[in-house]
């Protein structure tokens, strides 16, 4: 293996990378807390690539491949080959040894770990690309492996933590190396003797249906959305489903549904993240909502009603802002409504 791609690895790993761009001619760049920065030394050459390609390519034709690799002392990769205006490029991300402790991550552990002892539901966590949705579930996931004795089975897009198996048996699959979609994993972890499975994203409505029909018929199923927040995130749900199925998709969510904790990540001025938070436990008045499709009125619901099972995105930025982590312009572009953000922090009802 190349040496320079085993020094950059190394270097992303030290850094504490999300990721690690190579592109052909140009110098490596990590993600570092969502941010590019570039690495000092040799651009990438196209040699590298093609050795990559020689490596790993079933055929000469095929230029887009997802494979792992790893080097003792360094860890473990997952690698996304593929070219760009004719020019080679790939994305390695590390994939972690070490979960991260639920209750350190400033989640509502106790709430999330009371869904994660159920038997059967569906668990929804939602958030942008890279506001640390993978790292919560890992958590949660890690956490229940050390308590139950389970078999857990997961479908991931790649495999971002290796979890630990504890008092359960821990089954990661890999999509496009271990199962080509999540649809066909999904089918065939129904055959595994699964207590929980973990769907790395729900995308379609053939994915919605298999999960709501898992937690059905007696599954913990845990699932990701790209949603904004926590309401949306059942509306995004909703719009998997065509028009004519949407009344029926909802029902059967609304009495699978066990919560909802939608993430968002933000800068600090001591150059930090910090987690802003909305959830919800699906109990109640928020079921009714759901069973009769009024997503709309979630919002106004969550953020009049706080309780330990329920807390708005405007709850935590005023938290976050008043405990000095950020500051209030960035709570203000965060927030779902800044006029009202600014009117409670002055204590203006």
């Amino acid at each position: 293996m190349d040496e320079r791609l085993s020094q950059w690895c190394a270097e992303a790993v030290a850094r504490q990378a999300n990721d690690l761009f190579l592109r052909e001619d140009s110098a490596p760049v990590i993600r570092v807390n969502g941010e590019l920065v570039a690495l000092e030394g040799a651009d990438c050459e196209a040699s590298l690539f093609e050795q990559l390609h020689r490596d790993h390519a079933s055929s000469s034709a095929a230029a887009d491949l997802d494979f792992p690799l790893e080097w003792r002392g360094i860890g473990r990769f997952r690698v996304n080959l593929f070219k760009q205006s004719g020019r080679w490029s790939a994305v390695l991300r590390p994939i972690k040894r070490e979960v991260p402790v639920l209750s350190q991550l400033g989640l509502p552990s106790e709430l999330i770990q009371s869904w994660m002892l159920r038997k059967a539901g569906l668990i929804l966590f939602s958030g942008a690309t890279g506001a640390g949705k993978s790292t919560s579930i890992a958590s949660a996931l890690n956490w229940l492996s050390q308590q139950r004795p389970k078999h857990l089975v997961t479908l991931e897009d790649p495999i971002e933590f290796l979890l630990e198996p504890g008092q359960s048996l821990v089954t990661q699959r890999e999509i496009g190396t271990d199962v080509p979609t999540f649809e066909e994993g999904l089918r065939s972890s129904l055959r595994q003797s699964p207590d929980v499975i973990f769907i790395g994203e729900i995308r379609d409505q053939n994915c919605a249906e298999q999960a709501l029909r898992a937690a059905e018929t007696g599954h913990l199923v845990v699932s990701t959305v790209h949603a904004s927040g926590a309401a949306e995130t059942l509306e995004r749900f909703a719009f998997l489903f065509p028009a004519a199925e949407r009344e029926r998709g909802m029902m059967l969510l609304a009495s699978q549904l066990l919560g909802v904790v939608c993430q968002q990540l933000l800068d600090g001025p001591d150059g930090e993240r910090h987690l802003a938070l909305e959830y919800f436990e699906n109990a109640a008045l928020i079921r009714d909502h759901i069973r009769h499709q009024r997503i709309n009125e979630l919002n106004d619901l969550i953020l009049s009603t706080p309780s330990p099972e329920r807390h708005s995105f405007q709850q935590s930025l005023i938290e976050l802002v008043r405990s000095g982590k950020i500051p209030e312009e960035t709570a203000a572009n965060a927030s779902p409504r800044p006029s009202d953000l600014k009117r409670a922090l002055r204590g203006i009802s």
